[in-house]
């Protein structure tokens, strides 16, 4: 699936200020992984909850609160909740990764920081910004490499289903055509016999 730029814009700003929603969503590609991080303050209370929309259970969702730590949440699920109480400021990280590798996968997800009452939008403007385009930006790159592939694998098929085609009329013209001609070598034959026998009977 290909991104326009607007759109690319678009998730960009709702990602760097706040803006009134309860939850985002994103496509998963198969075998890659995707994590959202925020930002706590010691003692906020952070809550959260995803959800899968696909029929197979084929997303593993992993919470860290750095990449050096245990994971806090670790699961493969269509769907769930988590709670943090950060005792200390820190970062923390929601990773989804598709186990699959054909499928594509819509993940929706949805953090809240009830010590502020706000939304994901409101942790998120916490992070750098240029972090988070340069972490978009690739995203975005992925996501067109993918459309490039997949634009590419239709061709191809078309081509050889074209291809599978001609074949197949080529076949069966050459059947036709070798059949008319055993039916005219057969005449002849006939013809030929037919015309000995009676020569033979005249004399």
């Amino acid at each position: 699936m290909k991104i326009e730029p607007i759109y690319f814009v678009v998730i960009v700003f709702i990602a760097l200020f706040p803006f009134n929603t309860d939850a985002l969503y994103f496509i998963l590609n198969p075998g890659y992984t995707e994590c959202i991080h925020f930002h706590a303050k010691k003692a906020d209370h952070i809550v959260g909850s995803f959800e899968i929309d696909s029929a197979y259970e084929g997303v593993r969702v992993s919470l860290f609160e750095n990449k050096e730590s245990s994971k806090i949440l670790d699961k493969i699920e269509n769907s769930g909740d988590f709670s943090i109480n950060a005792p200390k400021d820190t970062e923390y990280q929601l990773c989804f990764k598709n186990l699959m590798n054909s499928v594509q996968q819509t993940v929706n997800f949805s953090i809240k920081n009830m010590a502020y009452n706000s939304n994901i939008n409101n942790v998120m403007s916490n992070i750098e910004s240029k972090k988070l385009i340069e972490s978009m930006e690739k995203l975005y790159e992925r996501i067109t490499v993918a459309s490039e592939k997949q634009r590419y694998a239709l061709t191809r098929k078309r081509f050889q289903m074209e291809a599978i085609e001609s074949s197949r009329k080529k076949a069966a013209i050459w059947s036709i055509l070798e059949l008319l001609l055993s039916f005219g070598l057969v005449a002849i034959q006939v013809y030929y016999i037919k015309s000995y026998f009676q020569v033979k009977y005249l004399v």
